[in-house]
């Protein structure tokens, strides 16, 4: 996520200028609640419609059906052995 974001404001700052600002907090800040509101509701609607799985998650699921999978005897499973000769046919 964090080169998505790197990548959008290279892509934006090279059509017009780019300026990040540190507010000390939220108190007797002029628009920052409101800000802050549409900031949020923002993040719950883009984890609302994500449904992708990023690398890790995908990489730990298989391990885990890889490990089931050796862990588990073959006939329990209803995987039948087949031998080389039976895939060449």
């Amino acid at each position: 996520m964090r080169i998505f974001i790197l990548n959008k404001l290279k892509q934006v700052s090279s059509s017009c200028e780019v300026h990040f600002q540190w507010i000390p907090s939220h108190i007797d800040t002029w628009g920052n609640e409101e800000a802050d509101a549409l900031a949020k509701d923002k993040a719950r609607e883009v984890l609302a419609t994500s449904n992708s799985l990023t690398y890790l998650e995908l990489y730990s699921a298989s391990k885990h059906i890889n490990k089931k999978t050796w862990l588990v005897p073959r006939f329990l499973l209803g995987i039948e052995l087949i031998s080389l000769e039976d895939t060449l046919l």
